[in-house]
This record gives C-alpha cells, sequence and structure tokens, in this order.
C-alpha cells in the first residue's frame, strides 16, 4: 500500500512541483521574469477580462440552474420522479463536443435549423440570427448545461440529507413558499452551494472546448485558450504558457482554502434526534407547472442539440438543406476509413479504459487501506489534489515534467494515459468512498476467523461487494477520459492521435461535418462499450458469490 501511495503521489506532486520549479528559479536563483513576460504579452488584459466573464458567468448561471433543479426535484411536488434519477447523467453522457456542435447546428446565424425556422415561422427579412452564439450569453449558457449536473448532484444530496423539520416549521409559522425558500433553504444549503459553485469554477477555469469552438468566431479568448496557443504557435510561447497556469493553479488553490474556511465557518449546532416525520415535499399550486416547464426547458436544452448533432452529420456540409436527398452515412464512412481518425477512435476508447481502470484500482486499494488503518490524510491529499488544479494547467505541468530528459515521453501513449489517470482521480476516489462505505466488514471479518486467506478474502468477500460502486466509478472515468479535450490537445503526438486532438484538427481546417460524424461515433460506442462493460462485471460478480 505505502508503495502505491508514494506512486501516486510521485504522479500528481510531481509534475506541479516541477512546473512551479521552472517558473519561480532559473539557472539556480528565483526570478518572476516569466510572469513578467505574461503581463506583458499582447492580449494578455483582454484574456484575464474575457477570463473572468466567462468564470463568473458560468458559475453564476450553472449553480442557479443545478441548484433550482435540485430544490424542485427534492423539495417540491413538481418533481418527475423517473427523470430525478435520469436528469444529472445525461449531459455527462453527451460529449461536449457534440453538446457544442448540436447548438451551431441549431443556431448558426446563416444555416442554423432554428434561425432557419424562427425567420420562416415569424417572416423576418434577414439572411442571419436571429440567435446567435458566437457572444458571451451564449457562450455562458452553453457552458453552464454542460456543467449544471455537477451542482445538482452536490446540492441535490445536501437537500436529500437535510431535516425538512426546519422548512415545514417555517410554513407552519405562516412564511410563504418561496420566503421558505430564501429563508430557510438557502441558507441550510450554503455549504453544497459553495462546494458546487467552486467545482465549477475549478472546471470554467479549465474549459477549452467551449471557448475554443463558440468563443474564437466571437474574438474571447479565456486562459485555457491563451495557453492552448502558447503551446502551439510559432515561435512556441511555452514559458508564457507555464507561466499562466502557475497563476491558474495558485488562483484556484487560494480559492480552496476560502471555501474551506468558509464552510468550517458555517458549522451550526444540531440537535440531534430522530429525523423529523415532516414531509419535505413543498406544494407548489399554479407555480407548479412553472416549474415542471424549466425542468422540461432544460431537458430539451441538452436532448435537442443532440438531435441536431444527428441530423447534421448525415448531410454532405454545414448548412445543407435538411431533406431525402442530403441524408446520408458518407461522413461515416469518410471518418472510419481514414487512418488518423480510425486510430483516434481506437486510442481515445483504449486509453480511457486502461485509465479507468489503473484509476479505479488505485483509488480501491488506497480507500480501502485508509479505512481499515485509519490512516487518510496523506491519501486524501494525494487522491483530491488533482480536483483543485484546471486541466489546462495539469497538462502543462505534465509537459514540464515528463516531455523531456529523463522521461522523454512527450506524444506517447504512456503521458497521455498517466495524464488521465492523475486529472480523474477525485472522481475514482468518490465512487471507491462511497463503495467501500458499503462494504460489509462483519463478512470480511467472518473471513480471516474462518483461516481464508487474505487473497481468497478479496476475491469472494471484498471484491463482489466493492464491484458494482467500482464499475460506477470506472463508467465515470471512462467516458471523462474518452471525451477529453484539454489535455488531449497539448500531450497528443502525431503517433497517438485521440478523438479530442482529432477534433480540434478537423474544426480548425473546415472538416465540421466530420466532426460530428465523429462526436456521434464516439457517444454511441461509449454506450455500447458500457453495456458490455456491465454485462462483463455483472456476470463476474454472480460467479464469484
Amino acid at each position: 500500500m505505502n508503495i502505491l501511495l508514494v506512486a501516486a503521489g510521485f504522479l500528481v506532486l510531481y509534475p506541479v512541483v516541477r512546473m512551479l520549479w521552472r517558473s519561480f528559479v532559473i539557472d539556480g536563483a528565483f526570478t518572476l521574469g516569466a510572469f513578467g513576460e505574461l503581463f506583458e504579452a499582447r492580449g494578455f488584459s483582454s484574456m484575464i477580462a474575457d477570463t473572468a466573464i466567462y468564470v463568473g458567468g458560468t458559475v453564476a448561471v450553472a449553480t442557479a440552474m443545478g441548484g433550482f433543479l435540485a430544490w424542485a426535484m427534492e423539495r417540491t411536488d413538481a418533481r418527475i420522479g423517473a427523470i430525478a434519477g435520469v436528469l444529472p447523467v445525461i449531459p455527462i453522457l453527451v460529449p461536449a463536443i457534440g453538446l457544442i456542435f448540436g447548438y451551431l447546428a441549431l443556431f448558426s446565424p446563416e444555416t442554423g435549423y432554428a434561425n432557419l425556422l424562427l425567420r420562416k415561422v415569424f417572416s423576418l427579412q434577414t439572411t442571419s440570427g436571429p440567435i446567435s452564439l458566437t457572444n458571451f450569453p451564449s457562450l455562458i449558457f452553453v457552458t453552464a448545461v454542460s456543467f449544471a449536473p455537477m451542482a445538482y448532484m452536490i446540492i441535490s444530496a445536501a437537500l436529500r440529507n437535510a431535516d425538512p423539520a426546519l422548512e415545514e416549521a417555517s410554513r407552519v409559522n405562516g412564511a410563504s413558499k418561496w420566503r421558505t425558500f430564501w429563508r430557510v433553504t438557502l441558507p441550510t444549503s450554503r455549504t453544497a452551494i459553495l462546494s458546487s459553485a467552486l467545482m465549477i469554477a475549478i472546471l470554467s477555469v479549465g474549459a477549452f472546448t467551449f471557448p475554443l469552438f463558440i468563443g474564437t468566431p466571437a474574438n474571447i479568448t479565456t486562459a485555457s485558450v491563451f495557453v492552448y496557443r502558447g503551446f502551439s504557435s510559432w515561435p512556441p510561447q511555452q514559458d508564457i504558457a507555464i507561466a499562466l497556469s502557475v497563476l491558474l493553479t495558485i488562483i484556484v488553490q487560494i480559492a480552496v482554502l476560502a471555501q474551506l474556511r468558509a464552510a468550517r465557518g458555517s458549522n451550526r449546532a444540531v440537535i440531534a434526534g430522530k429525523r423529523s416525520s415532516a414531509s419535505a415535499l413543498q406544494p407548489l399550486g399554479a407555480w407548479r407547472w412553472a416549474v415542471r416547464g424549466f425542468i422540461a426547458f432544460y431537458m430539451t436544452s441538452v436532448l435537442l442539440p443532440l438531435i441536431a448533432l444527428i441530423v447534421a452529420s448525415l448531410l454532405p456540409y454545414r448548412g445543407a438543406t435538411i431533406s431525402l436527398d442530403n441524408l446520408s452515412f458518407a461522413n461515416y464512412r469518410s471518418v472510419l476509413s481514414d487512418a488518423t481518425s480510425r486510430s483516434a477512435l481506437i486510442n481515445s476508447f483504449s486509453f480511457g479504459a486502461i485509465a479507468a481502470v489503473l484509476a479505479m484500482v488505485v483509488a480501491a486499494v488506497l480507500i480501502y487501506a485508509a479505512s481499515v488503518r485509519q490512516r487518510s490524510r496523506a491519501i486524501d491529499l494525494v487522491m483530491y489534489v488533482p480536483a483543485a488544479i484546471p486541466n489546462t494547467a495539469l497538462a502543462a505541468a505534465f509537459i514540464v515534467a515528463f516531455a523531456g530528459p529523463p522521461f522523454n515521453l512527450y506524444g506517447t501513449a504512456t503521458l497521455l494515459i498517466l495524464a488521465y489517470v492523475t486529472a480523474f482521480l477525485p472522481q475514482a476516489s468518490a465512487s471507491a468512498t462511497a463503495a467501500v462505505s458499503q462494504l460489509n466488514k462483519e463478512l470480511v471479518e467472518a473471513s480471516y476467523v474462518s483461516m481464508a486467506s487474505p487473497l481468497r478474502t478479496a476475491r469472494r468477500i471484498i471484491t463482489p461487494q466493492l464491484l458494482p460502486g467500482l464499475f460506477a466509478g470506472w463508467v465515470i472515468v471512462f467516458f471523462l477520459g474518452v471525451n477529453e479535450v484539454t489535455i488531449s490537445v497539448l500531450l497528443a503526438g502525431l503517433d497517438t492521435p485521440v478523438v479530442g486532438q482529432v477534433a480540434v484538427e478537423f474544426f480548425e481546417s473546415g472538416r465540421v461535418p466530420h466532426v460530428t460524424a465523429m462526436a456521434v461515433l464516439t457517444f454511441l460506442a461509449s454506450l455500447i462499450v458500457v453495456a458490455l462493460a456491465y454485462r462483463t462485471v455483472s456476470r463476474a460478480a454472480a460467479t464469484t458469490r
């Protein structure tokens, strides 16, 4: 266990330390020269402003959207039972690239399907619009739709575990539904709201796909795009890109510390006792259908772009008229017959699956060891540090640490897989923690008392109990790895193409229909892989019982 902890610690901490050392120490002397170059770089001030608007807007909209959905599902009679379990999963299953190009297919100024319909319905005498994606509100909205499930899951869990007696008491004393919401529900959920806002802020700082595809045409340059251009431009500006990555990491760490301090300061004394039997659901009356309308709007915001993406992938070129004559599988044949895109699909699924297995094995072993030995501080540090590092900064750190001597891993499958494992350790750890918490330790102890060997106990007792939870974590990490773009575009090489990297290259060269076909293939293939893996795991669990 100690060896695995040291290895995981090296993988997580060594790249960050190397990046910090390169930024602050040159020829053995402390210097801030790289930051001076960064502050004087062309476009730096506008990039800072764009990033602040983008991150602030995304945090506000995504947190509000996810929080409102959580409240509607957990505290009101507007909840829809079947959707409550599916809602947070759907946007996670849809690749970010797929969601983006679905929106572009709907709202492209001249040829977007929704814009064409609106111009026809309202007899608008214009060849463009009326809705455009190339602006800050649209960029923030599309990003928020993708990130809102994070806030939903955190806040809904907090509401689910909270006693609704305070809200019931507020209503009994004559407070209106909305006064109860503002004066009771929001304050009691403050820590969860702050946590979700911080997570979305970290995701927004490192977000690359949305600003690149939607922001670039609008001359919006966020920090992640600035870092990408620093590495990919000629001549390269790696020192500036690395300095910005360090700056982002420091800012995020300060935000994390501030959030932890706020969480500690928000502790309240709670009267222990039996959970109240008060109903958690508030009757909304006439507002019920308005709230359900918002739920339907959110679902439409996810599903409609997915439908548009599928339609766009069947058309010969961007903006082609939708007709039976134009619909074909030519884009799919082109993608599958192209050696680079075919290799990208194979590599993405292979690297994602391997990274998911490695991440879950590391997380399961260390979390289980921590639960047995009660030594969790060092393990928590290693497992959750990557959650507070934007993916852009993490990729830059891996370039600094492993691209050159003595490792020389740049552009290799090994570097990509290690980066995926490191980036998604927090998600793997959260799933492993949930799985280990459900472990029946009495059965484990009984096995040892019966003189079963540790290996037999692990195979016959521990593994069957952990397998469902670990498989859920594997699915999450697998989807994240397959659909990862930020790390992929910075670390993938010519011999190891992956979907994220190739999609960016196709987009920049104008091959948009091929990007849509690749996104659909990735989405469908991911579902098939997960279904087959689930079937295999279910059979394995059944045979070990």
